[in-house]
């Protein structure tokens, strides 16, 4: 296209936009159907403190909204549930460079098959539990249990023979063979990664059904900054909790700025362009030329 060559929209592609903008200036208002309002009240969070993402989604619903649990297979880590566990340690490939989080510090004997994770102390979780190496053990063995029936258990069985809690910030994994690469694979790199779970909320469930979700009781659990406050086929809000302890312990100097995400299903682009022009949305999955 030269520089100066109009563009040109058909008044068909223009009603549809129009059509759509007005769409998701509704759908940014809270919906309160069913078992969702009667969970909890959704508070008022200005717009300016406010990420709204057109994010996935089918057919222009979510029908993941329930599953914040990992480990079920049809659950998606793009759709928020990401948010909600935070790693032992995070990659970043722009410093090429591994940051401890949730645990302190870890090393691996010189044949590779023992590995001692040392976790930071002072973390709990949402409902005050502390967080421990009771649950990262219980992962790793229960992941390692359920192999193929669970994401990222064929990984963990492949190499694991146990996880033994040595202290209440002290894990001593075991190996059936060397397994060098096992705390990068338990780390996150862009979007992905190994989840801790809270024992004291999966022990005793089944993790192939299990779906982690009951506002009114708190769950999902989480020890990272954000919460989920609603969650429907129409939208998913996720809303800044009031502390935390990676603040406390002065790796962060601040909570977030942004007090609240909407996550809402992808619409056709012709949509999507006109509500990021007007400032409906502020980023999309995609827009593709």
């Amino acid at each position: 296209m030269f520089e100066d060559e109009p563009i040109r929209i058909s008044r068909r592609t223009l009603v549809k936009a129009s059509a759509g903008a007005a769409a998701a200036a509704a759908a940014v208002a809270p919906v309160a159907n069913g078992l969702e309002a009667a969970a909890q009240d959704v508070k008022d969070v200005p717009r300016e403190k406010t990420l709204i993402l057109r994010w996935s989604g089918q057919d222009g619903r979510y029908v993941d909204q329930n599953l914040w649990n990992g480990y079920l297979v049809a659950s998606s880590h793009q759709n928020g549930l990401g948010l909600l566990h935070e790693p032992l340690a995070f990659y970043s490939a722009f410093a090429d460079t591994t940051y401890p989080w949730l645990a302190e510090s870890w090393e691996f004997t010189p044949d590779y098959k023992q590995l001692s994770i040392k976790l930071r102390s002072g973390i709990n979780w949402s409902d005050g539990t502390p967080f421990s190496a009771d649950d990262v053990a219980y992962t790793i063995n229960t992941a390692g249990e359920l192999g193929a029936a669970v994401k990222w258990g064929v990984d963990v069985g492949t190499f694991l023979d146990t996880a033994t809690v040595i202290s209440p910030t002290e894990v001593q994994v075991n190996f059936k063979i060397p397994a060098p690469r096992f705390m990068f694979f338990m780390t996150y790199k862009y979007d992905i990664g190994f989840y801790i779970v809270p024992k004291h909320i999966f022990e005793g469930q089944d993790w192939t059904t299990f779906e982690n979700f009951d506002i009114a009781n708190g769950l999902p659990v989480t020890t990272g900054p954000w919460q989920v406050v609603l969650s429907s086929a129409e939208q998913k809000i996720i809303d800044r909790r009031d502390s935390w302890w990676a603040v406390d312990a002065g790796l962060v100097t601040a909570l977030p700025e942004v007090e609240r995400i909407i996550y809402l299903p992808a619409v056709p682009d012709e949509q999507m362009a006109q509500q990021l022009i007007s400032n409906e949305v502020d980023c999309s999955l995609d827009l593709r030329p």
